[in-house]
């Protein structure tokens, strides 16, 4: 589950799904107590594209099967050693 910092405290935060509606990406999701629906517009999402479009997040996405791979392995080793 994610988490949510902010001036106003911390919520754990879920996402439920994604979907496209209309012109718009939906994605809903549970914020703490509450069901939400965040509606990005069409020029929101090329501004969240070009958000994301930096040397850190391309990093990320590249590592990341990697990063998986190695917990699975982390896990699979620890339950043999608990056997």
């Amino acid at each position: 589950m994610a988490r949510m910092i902010s001036p106003a405290g911390e919520m754990d935060m879920k996402f439920l799904s994604i979907a496209g509606e209309k012109n718009q990406l939906v994605v809903r999701a549970k914020f703490g107590a509450w069901d939400s629906k965040i509606y990005l517009a069409p020029e929101e999402l090329a501004y969240f594209a070009g958000l994301m479009l930096n040397w850190s997040v391309i990093g990320l996405l590249v590592s990341f099967p990697f990063v998986l791979l190695g917990q699975k392995l982390c896990k699979r080793e620890k339950k043999s050693q608990e056997s």
